[in-house]
C-alpha cells in the first residue's frame, strides 16, 4: 500500500514523532561537552538545522536475526527533505540480535515507523542500539467483522465504497495501545481514518521486546482495508 500524506496526515504523524520513543542519551566526550549521538548522522542535515520534524513508514521484510530487508518507503512526511532516504539508510544498519532466530512467518513484509524530532535531536526507534524493539509483539485481539461494520463510515456505506487508512499507535510495556493517529487514508472525504481510530480499542498486542527479551515501548503501524458487505467499489 502506498499513499501520499495530506497536510493533516503530515501534522499527525510528525506529532507522534516528537514523542521520541526509546530515545538514547549522548555520551560525554569532554567535561561539559556532550558528544553527538551516532544516530544523528542519519538525520537529514538541512532539516535538522531548520528544526524540521519528519516521519516515515517503511515496508520491510525481516532477516533471520531481526534486521530489516528489502525496505521500501510507504509513507513520508514532509516530502522533499530526505526523511525517506534517511529511514532507509538507518534500517539498513539496524542492529541484529544473534541470539534470536525469527521463524519464517515473522520475516514477512510489514510496516515500520521511524520518527524524526529536531527539537530533541532524536530518531525513534534508535535501531543502532540493542534495546530497540526488535521483536514486534503478536496480535492478541483484532476487530471482528461486526466491529468494522459498526464503525463503517456512513457516507461510504451509503455509496457502497471501500477504502484504506493507516493508523500509527504507541504501545506501552504491557502492549496497550495509545496516542493513535492517522498517517494516511484513501479516498479522501469518507472518514476512513476516523473509523480506524474508532477501531483502536479493539486491538490488543503482546508488548514488543528488545534483544535481551525485555519488554519495551514501541510504535506500530496498523493498515486497515475497509470493504462494505456488498463488495464495494
Amino acid at each position: 500500500m502506498k499513499m501520499a500524506l495530506g497536510e493533516g496526515g503530515v501534522r499527525a504523524i510528525c506529532a507522534l514523532a516528537s514523542a521520541a520513543f526509546l530515545a538514547g542519551t549522548a555520551a560525554v566526550a569532554d567535561p561539559g561537552t556532550p558528544a553527538q549521538d551516532p544516530i544523528l548522522a542519519y538525520y537529514p542535515p538541512a532539516a535538522l538545522e531548520r528544526g524540521v520534524d519528519g516521519a516515515v513508514i517503511l515496508s520491510c521484510a525481516r532477516t533471520e536475526h531481526g534486521g530489516f530487508a528489502d525496505c521500501r518507503v510507504s509513507l513520508e512526511g514532509p516530502t522533499g527533505d530526505g526523511f525517506g532516504e534517511a529511514a532507509m539508510a538507518l534500517a539498513a544498519n539496524a542492529v541484529e540480535c544473534s541470539t534470536v532466530t525469527l521463524p519464517p512467518e515473522s520475516r514477512t513484509r510489514r510496516y515500520y515507523y521511524f520518527g524524526f524530532s529536531a527539537s530533541s535531536a532524536t530518531i525513534a526507534p534508535n535501531v543502532l542500539k540493542p534495546d530497540w524493539p526488535i521483536l514486534q509483539g503478536k496480535w492478541l485481539r483484532r476487530p471482528t467483522g461486526d466491529d468494522m461494520a459498526l464503525a463503517y463510515p456512513d457516507r461510504a456505506a451509503e455509496e457502497d465504497r471501500n477504502g484504506r487508512a493507516t493508523m500509527v499507535c504507541a504501545t506501552d510495556k504491557t502492549g496497550g495501545l495509545h496516542d493513535c493517529t492517522i498517517a494516511g487514508e484513501s479516498p479522501a472525504g469518507y472518514d476512513f481514518g476516523k473509523a480506524d481510530l474508532e477501531l483502536a480499542r479493539h486491538f490488543e498486542i503482546d508488548p514488543s521486546r528488545d534483544c535481551a527479551g525485555m519488554t519495551v515501548e514501541s510504535t506500530i503501524v496498523i493498515p486497515v482495508a475497509w470493504v462494505p458487505p456488498g463488495g464495494g467499489h
